[in-house]
């Protein structure tokens, strides 16, 4: 998993179900949001993936391990989620006669899409992660 596309902790989407991601890429299998009179920070407690099986441990609202707000390995992230589309590859000659130039101006979320607004030159697949 790439770590650099990493979005901000969002607590409510993470109660929802949406995948969360210590900041070392580690999986987060459950969030919890515990309410307490005797708890001013720390409130989240959540379940990673572990060598050892499953190992829970708290954060704050806003997915910060310290609370300082220092980075930490175990800070949580919201996972960046995988995306495929269609591309339609058009190209013109480079100037340098070795190579060729290709352009591409629209992702299609089907390649019957992709063909039908630009014909079957090259239709491909992409995939990337947000």
């Amino acid at each position: 998993m790439n770590t650099t596309n990493l979005k901000p902790f969002d607590l409510q989407a993470a109660l929802a179900g949406a995948p969360v991601v210590t900041r070392n890429g580690t999986k987060v299998t459950a969030v919890h949001h515990v309410k307490t009179l005797t708890r001013k920070y720390d409130t989240v407690l959540f379940t990673v993936e572990d060598t050892d099986g499953q190992e829970s441990d708290w954060c704050n609202e806003d997915g910060s391990y310290y609370f300082d707000r220092s980075c930490a390995d175990m800070d949580l992230f919201m996972a960046p989620t995988k995306k495929t589309g269609w591309i339609a590859v058009s190209g013109t000659p480079a100037r340098d006669p070795s190579g060729y130039v290709a352009l591409c101006s629209h992702v299609y979320a089907t390649k019957e899409n992709a063909e039908k607004h630009c014909g079957k030159k090259c239709v491909v697949q992409v995939e990337w992660e947000e």
